[in-house]
C-alpha cells in the first residue's frame, strides 16, 4: 500500500475530521455507489495532512468520473440533500445551544453529540462525492477542449470561467450586501440600523469560521461597514460587484455559444459549477454547526477535566467512555494535542499517539528538500511575479502588500483583505478546481494555484516566484 497526500490543513483538530473520513469510507457508497476503503491522517501542531491510499484513489477516480458521466443531475440532487439535511442540523445544535447545559445529565449531553456526530456524517458522505470527482472531470473536461484545437493559454481561460460559479461565492455576496446597508445607514433610526447590523451577523457570522478559526461579531461587521462608509464609492463598488456577477453568467453562455459545447459537455461544467456551490455550502453549514456545538463540547470537556482543544483530539467511543463510564484516558491529553495519527478503515477510526504516531509520521510526511520549481493544480488563470508572504493565520494578513504572491496552507475567507491586493495565491491545501481557495482567488481576479503540500514548508517570506496559473507552476526566482 502506497499512502498519497490528498490535502494539506492547519488550524484543524481530529474532530470532525475523523468522522468526515468514516463518511467516504463507508456511508458514502450508500449515496453514490462507491467510496474509499481507508484514510490516514495526521495531526501535528496544529497542521493536518490527509492521506489516501494511490490504488483505492484511483480505482474511485475512476467510478466519479463515470458516475458523472452516467449522471450528470447528481450534483443537483446531492445539494438538495445537504441544503435539507443542513437546515435540520443548524436546527437541532441552536436547540442545544440555547439549553443550559450544566443542569443536564451526563445521558442527555452524550445522547446530543453522538446525533451530531451522526447528522454531520450524512452531509459529508454527500458533499465528498464532489471532492472524488472534480480532478477526473476537470481533466475530461480539458482534454475535450483541447480536441477543439485551442491555445492552451485560453484552453485555462475557458476552464476557469465554465467551472466559476457566482452563487458560490458567499464572500462577495456578504460584501454586496454590507455595501447596501452602507448605503441606508443615513435613512434609517437607531434601531433600524441596529437590527440591520444584528441580521447580517446573524447571516454571515460563519463566514471567517473554518474549522476552528473564530467567528465574527457586530464589531466585526460595523468595522468593516465603517471602513467602507470612509472609503467612499459605495454606490460605485456595489455596480461593480453586480456588474461582476452580471458579467461573469454572460461570459459563460457566451463561450458555450462560441465553441459550439454540445449538452452532454455542457452538463458536466454545470455540474462542475454545482460542485463548487456544494463545497461553500458544505463550508457554510459545518463553520455555523460548530459555532453551535462548542458549548456542548466544553460542557462535556469541563465534566471530564478536559479542554475544548483537548476533547477534539478524543473519539466520539472515548468521550462516551470518559463520560458515561469513568474510564481515564485524559492522561494522553497532551500528546495527542502535539501529534496524533488516525486510520479510518471502512467507517471506523484508530488513533495513535506518541512513539506509535511518530513512526507513522516519519514514514508518510513528505521532508521538503532543495526545490526550484513546485506544481500544483492550476485553479486560477494568469502569471504574476512577486515577493513571498506566508500568511499562516488571520494575524498574518497585514503583512500582505499589493502585488505580493501570498502563500498559505489553506485559505479561507478571514484571509479577503488580503487577497484582494495580492499579486496571486498560492496553497498547499486545496483538492482542486473547486475548492475554497480557488474560489477566492478567482473572485479576487489572480493566479491561483493549489495542492502545492510543501510551499510553505520550502519558500520563506521575502525571497520571489513566479506563478503560473495556467499551468499550475510556482518558479523559485533564486540567486
Amino acid at each position: 500500500m502506497t499512502w498519497i497526500q490528498f490535502l494539506k490543513q492547519g488550524r484543524l483538530s481530529p474532530f470532525p475530521l475523523y468522522l468526515s473520513f468514516e463518511a467516504v469510507t463507508s456511508i458514502m457508497n450508500d449515496v453514490v455507489g462507491y467510496s474509499y476503503e481507508k484514510a490516514l491522517l495526521v495531526f501535528r501542531q496544529g497542521m493536518s495532512n490527509w492521506f489516501l491510499d494511490k490504488n483505492d484513489n484511483e480505482r474511485v477516480k475512476e467510478l466519479a468520473l463515470e458516475k458523472a458521466k452516467q449522471d450528470p443531475e447528481v450534483m443537483k440532487r446531492l445539494i438538495r440533500e445537504v441544503e435539507r439535511r443542513g437546515k435540520d442540523l443548524i436546527s437541532f445544535v441552536s436547540y442545544i445551544f440555547g439549553l443550559d447545559l450544566a443542569n443536564l445529565p451526563k445521558e442527555q449531553l452524550m445522547d446530543f453529540y453522538k446525533k451530531y456526530c451522526s447528522d454531520y456524517k450524512q452531509i459529508y458522505a454527500r458533499y465528498f462525492v464532489m471532492l472524488t470527482m472534480e480532478n477526473s472531470v476537470f481533466e475530461f473536461l480539458k482534454q475535450y477542449l483541447k480536441s477543439k484545437n485551442i491555445d492552451e493559454e485560453l484552453v485555462s481561460h475557458y476552464l476557469s470561467v465554465l467551472t466559476t460559479s457566482t452563487k458560490a461565492m458567499f464572500s462577495k455576496e456578504e460584501e454586496r450586501e454590507l455595501l447596501e446597508i452602507a448605503l441606508l445607514k443615513e435613512s434609517l433610526t437607531q434601531e433600524e440600523f441596529n437590527q440591520k447590523i444584528k441580521d447580517h451577523r446573524d447571516k454571515y457570522f460563519w463566514l471567517p469560521s473554518d474549522y476552528e478559526d473564530q467567528a465574527w461579531t457586530e464589531k466585526d461587521f460595523l468595522e468593516r461597514l465603517n471602513e467602507i462608509i470612509e472609503k467612499g464609492n459605495v454606490k460605485e463598488r456595489l455596480k461593480e460587484i453586480e456588474n461582476f456577477y452580471v458579467e461573469k453568467e454572460k461570459e459563460i453562455k457566451e463561450i458555450i455559444k462560441k465553441l459550439k459545447i454540445d449538452g452532454f459537455h455542457s452538463k458536466l461544467f454545470e455540474l462542475m459549477r454545482d460542485g463548487i456551490y456544494l463545497k461553500e455550502l458544505r463550508k457554510k453549514i459545518v463553520s455555523e454547526s460548530l459555532y453551535y456545538f462548542d458549548g456542548l463540547q466544553i460542557e462535556i470537556g469541563r465534566r471530564i477535566n478536559l479542554s475544548l482543544k483537548q476533547i477534539r483530539n478524543f473519539l466520539v467511543d472515548e468521550i462516551e467512555e470518559m463520560l458515561l463510564e469513568g474510564l481515564y484516558y485524559q492522561f494522553s491529553a497532551d500528546s495527542r494535542v502535539e501529534l496524533n495519527v488516525c486510520l479510518i478503515e471502512k467507517g471506523k477510526t484508530k488513533i495513535y499517539f506518541g512513539f506509535d504516531a511518530e513512526d507513522i509520521r516519519d514514514e508518510v510526511i513528505i521532508k521538503p528538500q532543495a526545490i526550484k520549481e513546485l506544481k500544483g493544480m492550476a485553479v486560477s488563470p494568469g502569471k504574476a511575479k512577486g515577493v513571498v508572504k506566508l500568511v499562516y493565520d488571520p494575524s498574518d494578513i497585514d503583512k500582505v502588500e499589493p502585488g505580493d504572491i501570498m502563500v498559505t496552507v489553506q485559505a479561507v475567507p478571514s484571509f479577503t483583505p488580503a487577497i484582494k491586493i495580492a499579486g496571486a495565491l498560492i496553497a498547499d491545501g486545496g483538492t482542486g478546481i473547486t475548492s475554497h481557495p480557488a474560489t477566492l482567488a478567482r473572485e479576487a481576479g489572480i493566479p491561483g494555484v493549489t495542492g502545492l503540500k510543501i510551499a510553505t514548508e520550502v519558500l520563506v517570506d521575502g525571497e520571489i516566484v513566479e506563478v503560473d496559473g495556467d499551468k499550475g507552476i510556482v518558479t523559485r526566482l533564486l540567486d
